[in-house]
């Protein structure tokens, strides 16, 4: 495949231009001021898409090939049916049947051959280049420092690899766990305040407007939303779509007028809702939040680095560790943790 894709022994395409930063610029980026990807990362992405490429053509020969033995076995089928029953078939019978087992033994071993192709096959790729592509208007891409994996004597890759998931998983409950933990009581009261006072500023009524014409008093509306209408009309020439516009009316905004006029009243109301309700015991303020969240994500991010090396070590010494197709693409290409994370 790599002479098909053009790439050079190295990993890197032909039409790559080297940078400054030690980068190279891609095939499909060949500008400056593009996606700069570094050069291990390059060579990393170009082995995964050869893996993929090479494995989908086995898959689609095994499946010709079964193809083919499905057509074998259904004669073999018929055959040793219209054998049964016969004079002097019992040899043909037992050749047609022996043959209808070599055919079974290769059908078996083909499904467990696309089992293990189908179980190997890099099921992060897409999302490594969609990840690629999102940051692909930064000039330069920074790699991050290789990790060494470290396993204790005795432990093989695969038994890292998977104490690493479960502390994967066990991160990730934490995290869920931050992120839903109850807001703090003061945290919530300023959220009130702040919205109490934004529907406050739209209640008031134009008085103003009243004082200098004169006219009665006009009071604030809600806003008026367009909603589109879809449907057909079907005439001489048959069924044809439309689509119309319709403005609804607008009410008056009595939300925001009850806020203007009674704006202490409700703050004071909500505010003690809050004091009864709240468990301040285990919740988070903002800030306290948002640092627990960046720590954890922080955390999983270099587990994941280290779950990356040990793969690529298990692979050196000819195992191969399927990638989680939720890897962080970061932790799989070896860029900097100061990239943003993916969606």
């Amino acid at each position: 495949m790599r002479a098909f894709l053009g790439m050079r022994p190295d990993g890197e395409s032909p039409f790559a231009t080297r940078t400054e930063h030690g980068g190279t610029l891609g095939i499909n980026n060949p500008q400056p001021g593009t996606a700069v990807l570094p050069p291990a990362a390059t060579a990393k992405l170009a082995r995964l898409r050869d893996d993929a490429e090479n494995d989908g053509a086995a898959l689609r020969d095994i499946a010709e090939r079964k193809s083919v033995l499905t057509q074998e076995r259904n004669r073999l089928a018929i055959r040793i049916q219209q054998l049964t029953g016969q004079r002097y078939a019992e040899e043909a019978i037992a050749a047609e049947n022996a043959a209808l087992a070599r055919v079974n033994a290769e059908v078996a071993t083909l499904d467990a051959r696309t089992k293990a192709l189908n179980t190997r096959r890099p099921r992060i790729l897409r999302r490594l280049e969609d990840y690629v592509r999102a940051i692909s208007s930064r000039a330069v891409i920074e790699p991050h420092p290789a990790i060494e994996p470290k396993l204790a004597k005795g432990t093989l890759p695969l038994a890292a690899v998977e104490a690493i998931r479960d502390e994967l998983k066990r991160l990730d409950d934490a995290l869920d766990g931050v992120r839903s933990a109850p807001v703090h009581s003061e945290a919530m009261k300023a959220a009130i305040r702040a919205e109490i006072g934004e529907l406050a500023e739209r209640g008031c009524p134009d008085v103003l407007r009243s004082i200098e014409l004169g006219a009665s008093l006009r009071w604030p509306q809600t806003p008026s939303p367009m909603h589109k209408i879809m449907g057909h009309a079907v005439g001489p020439g048959g069924a044809l779509p439309i689509a119309a516009f319709v403005e609804s009316t607008p009410t008056e905004d009595l939300k925001a007028v009850l806020a203007w006029a009674l704006s202490e009243v409700l703050i004071a109301k909500l505010e003690a809702e809050v004091d009864e309700l709240s468990e301040d015991a285990n919740a988070l303020t903002n800030e306290e939040r948002a640092e627990q969240v960046a720590d954890i994500l922080a955390t999983m991010l270099e587990t994941e680095r280290t779950e990356e090396a040990l793969i690529e070590l298990a692979e050196s010494q000819g195992t191969t560790i399927p990638r989680r197709a939720e890897a962080d693409p970061r932790a799989v290409l070896g860029l900097s943790s100061d990239l943003p994370a993916p969606r």
